[in-house]
């Protein structure tokens, strides 16, 4: 299976392009097939089963093909073909996660592929805090925990880094807004030892308490 498969890129991404496209064809009254004619007028491949898997989130639209699609649709907004082709190129680009293939889970991927374009979330974590919202120890100590002695030191690091690298998310423009105030969290650890931790999502600050 590919890396795209496992979302290599942002699947959101590809979808808001889709769904635009799509609605900016209806929007000028244009069926898939004349709007195959149009295009089939300027350069490249095109064809009723590409213009279909294009709106249907299959096809990744390449920034050159984003524009012809405009073209055809007598898209003359400049701010909003920018705005499109933009997007076209960015739902191409790898997403951060790539390049730590073998700490995580493949079937983690496809979640990280749209966690990366959301613009909101909510969440309930009965027992663990969110991984969004994780500190590094707290993320170290939960997979000792969950997982003792699973995996070397250095590989140990690596997933630890991942998650910290994961919470990049919520420092994008539009900032995330955990809908939550306040969550207060208490448990056991195998070692016995009682931690607690406190989170203001507000403002993504965390506190905690020492071992007892």
């Amino acid at each position: 299976m590919t890396q795209e498969r496992f979302g290599g890129s942002s699947v959101v991404r590809r979808w808001q392009l889709a769904d635009s496209l799509k609605g900016l064809r209806e929007k000028a009254a244009l069926t898939q097939e004349q709007a195959v004619t149009e295009l089939k007028k300027g350069t490249g491949r095109w064809s009723a089963a590409k213009l279909s898997r294009i709106e249907t989130r299959v096809h990744r639209v390449k920034p050159r093909e984003a524009e012809q699609l405009l073209d055809a649709y007598g898209v003359t907004d400049a701010e909003l073909r920018d705005s499109l082709v933009r997007l076209s190129a960015m739902s191409s680009e790898w997403g951060w996660w790539v390049g730590f293939d073998d700490e995580l889970p493949k079937a983690v991927k496809p979640l990280l592929s749209i966690e990366s374009g959301l613009v909101g979330l909510r969440d309930f974590q009965p027992q663990f805090l969110h991984g969004l919202l994780q500190t590094p120890d707290y993320a170290r100590a939960l997979m000792n925990a969950v997982s003792p002695g699973a995996c070397r030191p250095e590989e140990l690091e690596r997933r630890v880094a991942a998650r910290m690298i994961r919470q990049h998310v919520l420092l994008k423009e539009p900032q995330h807004s955990p809908t939550s105030s306040l969550i207060k969290l208490s448990w056991n650890g195998s070692s016995g030892h009682r931690r607690s931790c406190v989170v203001s999502c507000g403002s993504c600050s965390i506190q905690r308490t020492t071992p007892m």
